[in-house]
């Protein structure tokens, strides 16, 4: 049991991969799902799904970076989140969107941190 394939846009995963060097991560898949926490902590209320802006073109996610456990827990705490009962198809509409959200919220900490504090900590005390 995993996602299914879907897209995110170009921006996020250039931002990925620029937070791959940053935390010295050399696996997509970790920071993948470090955005898609991030975007889940930090939904106040929530929100309804927007469309992902791929005007800059797009990046597909492969089929099962999110797979087994990982899967469950994500798909449970988004359904938690949102009080909906959201099918495997549907998932990925809230993966995609919760990624973009939480590679904006890494962005942000990334640029307000001070010059020698460390992103790591940042991230995980924010």
């Amino acid at each position: 049991m995993g996602n299914s394939k879907f897209y995110i846009s170009k921006n996020a995963k250039d931002f990925i991969d620029s937070l791959k060097v940053s935390l010295e991560i050399n696996d997509t898949p970790t920071v993948i799902k470090l955005a898609l926490a991030k975007g889940l902590s930090s939904l106040s209320s929530p929100m309804s799904i927007e469309k992902v802006d791929n005007s800059n073109g797009q990046w597909l996610v492969p089929e099962n970076i999110i797979k087994d456990r990982e899967y469950l827990l994500f798909k449970h705490l988004i359904i938690n989140e949102y009080n909906n009962l959201i099918s495997d198809h549907d998932i990925n509409k809230y993966f995609a969107f919760l990624i973009e959200k939480g590679t904006e919220e890494l962005k942000q900490l990334n640029i307000n941190k001070a010059s020698l504090e460390d992103l790591r900590t940042t991230i995980f005390t924010s």
